[in-house]
C-alpha cells in the first residue's frame, strides 16, 4: 500500500503528512516513513517497492509534484490513497514572498528564493495548483483545505482517519494524536494566520490573484 501526500507550498502539507504518520502508525503493524520529499514516480519509489506491493505494509510520502502514469499503473498492483494539501493563493503567495526574503537573506538556494513579487508568486502557483488538480482527479484522494486541518483540527483529524483505515473515529481519538504535536519537539506545526492578506495585502493584488485563477476560486474557496 501507499500514501501520498502532495501539498501546494505554505498549505500545512508538512502537518497534514505527519498526522497521516501518526494515524498509519497507529493501525498498521508496518509502516515506512522515509524523510524527505518524493516525486510519485517509477525510479524514485522502485527502492520501496516490496512495500508498496504487500498487503500489510503502507509507505507513506510526501510530494509537491503532480500525480503521474506510474501512479495508475500502482493503482491495478495495490491499494493506493492520497490526501491534497491547498490554501487560499492570496495568503499563500504572502508566504512565498516571506519564504523567498528569507531565502535571499541567508544566501540559500531553493524553490522559494526567487520570488520576490506578487507576479513570481503568481507564476509558480501556476504550476503548483495544476499538480494538485492532477491528485484531485483521483477517487482515491482527499483534498485538505489549511483552514480546516490547522484551526478546525479534530472533526478533520477524523475525516483523514476513515479516509486511511476505512474506520471512523472519535473526538478522543483525534485529540490524542494531536497532543503528539504538543509533546514532541521534532514535529513541524506552525499555525499560520487566517486570512492574513485582508491586512497585508492590497486590494489591488488580491483581485488580481482572485482573476488569475478564478475556477480554483470558485471550486474550493468560495464554496
Amino acid at each position: 500500500m501507499i500514501v501520498v501526500c502532495y501539498g501546494i507550498h505554505k498549505s500545512a502539507s508538512t502537518f497534514t503528512y505527519q498526522i497521516v504518520k501518526e494515524i498509519l502508525l497507529a493501525n498498521f503493524d508496518s509502516v515506512e516513513c522515509p524523510d524527505g520529499v518524493f516525486p510519485a514516480k517509477e525510479n524514485s519509489l522502485a527502492q520501496f517497492k516490496d512495500i508498496i506491493l504487500s498487503d500489510n505494509k503502507v509507505l507513506v510520502i510526501k510530494t509537491h509534484g503532480a500525480s503521474t502514469p506510474y501512479v495508475d499503473e500502482l493503482k491495478s498492483q495495490t491499494r493506493v490513497l492520497s490526501t491534497a494539501n491547498y490554501r487560499d493563493p492570496r495568503e499563500i503567495a504572502l508566504s512565498m514572498i516571506d519564504h523567498g526574503n528569507r531565502s535571499r537573506e541567508q544566501g540559500q538556494e531553493n524553490v522559494m528564493a526567487g520570488i520576490e513579487t506578487i507576479d513570481d508568486a503568481i507564476s509558480l502557483l501556476k504550476v503548483e495548483i495544476k499538480r494538485f488538480e492532477t491528485w484531485t482527479a483521483h477517487d482515491f484522494n482527499m483534498p485538505v483545505f489549511y483552514e480546516d486541518i490547522c484551526f478546525d483540527s479534530i472533526p478533520n483529524v477524523k475525516k483523514l482517519f476513515t479516509h486511511l483505515t476505512g474506520k471512523p473515529s472519535t473526538d478522543e481519538d483525534a485529540q490524542a494524536i494531536l497532543d503528539k504535536f504538543s509533546e514532541r519537539k521534532n514535529i513541524m506545526f506552525n499555525k499560520g494566520k487566517k486570512k492574513r492578506y485582508e491586512e497585508d495585502m492590497t486590494q489591488e493584488n488580491s483581485q488580481k490573484i482572485v482573476d488569475a485563477f478564478p475556477e480554483f476560486y470558485s471550486k474550493y474557496i468560495n464554496n
